[in-house]
């Protein structure tokens, strides 16, 4: 197996100037700042462009941000990966911004987020000097939205930006919590109301019913049906007396 390089005079050099950047960006000195891009840098940054051509229309950007924000800015960079060879070198590392806003919702807000830094450079007159730069946030596919809650991994040697762990099902589903929370409560003051509204019903004896008094009463000479009654003639010439009982009228306050 090959062994690790060990870092170069360039890389030393680059990270010197990544870090004097950083540094002018923190204390928002724009000269300082601008004194480390290429009069001709390309930028691919986060406000609204698809690009940022030339130096001086970069330092517009930041003189917009720097105007927007109280105070200094906090500005960490994290685990800068540097290749170079020759006159020409890029970098790239995981920024964290923090900053007071003056237009803040309230006073005391801060802006936190981490973004991704990749930066083309080459060396200009013994110096290195920012010739691309490409500023970025990850974007949640499922919402399109600017994924700014994410953090770089602490168990990731690369130190991959992940978000929090709970931290999606606590944004998107605030109010389910709450209503979860609230269901025992609930129920049991529907419990109470409904004890109230609706008392027990208590048991009691029911009266026996006459099933015979019921039933509806027949004429004489007809059958269970309706049909007309058959007499069966006995032995002695005699007419037999039906099988089927005479009953009386219900009565209509019956018990």
């Amino acid at each position: 197996m090959p062994a690790t390089a060990s870092p170069t005079r360039e890389d030393a050099q680059i990270r010197d100037r990544m870090g004097a950047l950083a540094q002018a960006l923190r204390a928002k000195d724009i000269n300082a700042l601008m004194a480390h891009y290429a009069p001709d840098v390309v930028v691919f940054d986060l406000p609204m462009a698809l690009q940022c051509r030339g130096a001086d229309a970069y330092r517009k950007n930041f003189e917009a941000w720097f105007a927007a924000v109280q105070g200094p800015i906090d500005y960490e960079m994290r685990d800068l990966r540097i290749t170079a060879d020759g006159d020409i070198a890029f970098c790239h590392y995981l920024a964290r911004v923090k900053s007071s806003r003056k237009n803040a919702p309230k006073t005391g807000y801060w802006a936190d987020y981490w973004v991704r830094v990749t930066a083309g450079c080459r060396k200009m007159n013994g110096r290195w000097m920012v010739t691309h730069e490409h500023i970025s946030v990850p974007l949640d596919m499922a919402t399109t939205q600017a994924a700014r809650d994410l953090q770089p991994s602490a168990h990731d040697s690369h130190q991959a930006l992940v978000r929090p762990r709970h931290a999606h099902k606590r944004r998107s589903r605030p109010r389910a919590g709450r209503l979860h929370q609230a269901q025992p409560a609930r129920r049991s003051a529907l419990a109470q109301a409904l004890g109230r509204a609706q008392p027990a019903p208590q048991e009691r004896a029911l009266p026996l019913r006459d099933v015979d008094a019921e039933l509806p009463h027949q004429p004489r000479g007809e059958g269970p049906f309706g049909h007309p009654a058959s007499p069966a003639s006995s032995s002695e010439g005699r007419v037999a007396t039906p099988l089927w009982k005479e009953t009386l009228p219900c009565p209509k306050n019956a018990p």
